[in-house]
């Protein structure tokens, strides 16, 4: 990974092994047992075999590579990945900072009329990371950039009413949509003020209930393994935000 890159992302050579670690011993790459050879091997897709890869590579044999080998190569993936992902929560979030950031005659009247969140006035808690991070969770459950996920039943699951034709039991194992609007909107977790946006009254909804990221608050076997980078990254864009404003501020007073 570039140094540059790693110092502009705050990590250091501890959160990196971390990193490796976390990727290493996770359930994905849990059975990751790469063959000793590619006779044979057919990539099943597209019909190709392990010749025409060889072809494809001047003469030079493909070679499977081990597990350390596969994480040392995902790492610096994963941290792009972690840049990219919250582009759409940024650009959200920089939108009501700034009092709305349209894009021109290429705005759509659906863009043009989408609330703003945080709501314009929003008083940013700058001064606590902690605080602001409830702030971006909020515009995570509130203004959703992403709207469903997919997964299988742990185990059976019994409806009362199923799409108006009466009971129905699904079997372990039968793929399901999980509607993130649906979940973000409960008032069993978030209470009455369930669409409100009020990051201090939901903190507790938000720090264990949350479904974003491909789990649930931080738990899930698929949970994306750049939410933490990422949360810090969306944090530490608050907080340049406000030192900004500050000196704006400052400057306007003289």
């Amino acid at each position: 990974v570039p140094s540059r890159l790693v110092s502009l992302l705050g990590l250091n050579r501890d959160k990196l092994r971390r990193l490796h670690e976390l990727v290493q011993g996770c359930d994905a790459l849990r059975d990751f047992a790469p063959e000793s050879s590619t006779d044979g091997w057919v990539d099943e897709r597209e019909g190709r075999t392990a010749q025409m890869l060889v072809d494809d590579l001047n003469g030079a044999s493909p070679r499977r590579v081990s597990k350390e080998e596969f994480v040392a190569q995902l790492v610096p993936v994963l941290i792009m990945a972690a840049l990219q992902g919250p582009k759409t929560l940024g650009r959200t979030i920089a939108s009501s900072h700034f009092g709305g950031i349209r894009t021109g005659r290429l705005a759509s009247a659906e863009e043009e009329a989408y609330p703003l969140c945080p709501p314009p006035g929003f008083a940013f808690p700058y001064g606590s990371r902690a605080k602001l991070q409830l702030v971006v969770l909020e515009t995570l459950r509130v203004n959703l950039p992403v709207y469903e996920t997919v997964g299988k039943l742990a185990a059976p699951l019994s409806v009362a009413d199923y799409a108006g034709h009466g009971p129905q039991t699904f079997p372990k194992g039968c793929p399901v949509l999980l509607s993130y609007p649906s979940t973000s909107a409960s008032s069993e977790v978030y209470g009455d003020s369930a669409l409100t946006f009020d990051p201090t009254a939901h903190a507790g909804g938000l720090q264990e209930r949350l479904n974003g990221f491909n789990g649930v608050g931080t738990a899930g076997r698929r949970l994306c393994p750049g939410r933490d980078l990422s949360l810090e990254m969306l944090v530490s864009m608050l907080e340049v935000f406000g030192r900004v404003q500050r000196r704006q501020a400052a400057a306007s007073a003289v």
